[in-house]
């Protein structure tokens, strides 16, 4: 949840200001130990292992690794810089068609976008917006609204030609 400071109510629009980064990387990358702990993301290691030489892109200290793992989908690893460890990211995969993550270096809110309901009568497009606090996301819920075509649900408008 957020700080008493940030006073959000659930209608507020959540600025990653609001939110900042509290720890920052502290010296060489640490890579996941992808044949013990980390073993479960192993077959991404290359991709993930490449991102977190870039250094990190999201709360300080942390590499978001967004994977393309079919048409329209995405695997998305969440790995620490500073301890080598990786998790799976809670969303990413076949239900999160077309899922798009917005996230700083500088913050610890993330946001997504996604098609949901394809396999439905009528797709929408839902967004959730969580925080990090260093060990799990606490979600600020999750929203959904109509859109015209189902394979737009982006946070960046479409570009007229």
């Amino acid at each position: 949840m957020p700080s008493d400071e940030a006073k959000i109510s659930p209608g507020d629009e959540l600025s990653f200001e609001t939110f900042p980064a509290r720890v920052f990387q502290n010296g060489p990358v640490k890579l996941p130990q992808f044949d013990g702990r980390d073993r479960g993301a192993r077959e991404y290691r290359t991709r993930i292992s490449d991102a977190m030489k870039s250094g990190a892109n999201f709360a300080g200290h942390y590499t978001i690794v967004e994977i393309g793992c079919g048409t329209g989908y995405l695997c998305v690893y969440f790995a620490d810089t500073n301890s080598g460890k990786v998790w799976d990211f809670p969303l990413g995969g076949m239900e999160y068609s077309n899922l798009e993550l917005k996230y700083s270096l500088d913050s610890r809110l993330i946001k997504a976008r996604w098609i949901d309901g394809l396999n439905g009568n009528e797709a929408d497009c839902a967004e959730s917006v969580a925080e990090w606090d260093g060990r799990n996301f606490s979600s600020f819920g999750k929203t959904h609204r109509g859109v015209a075509d189902e394979t737009y649900c982006s946070f960046d408008p479409p570009q007229n030609e």
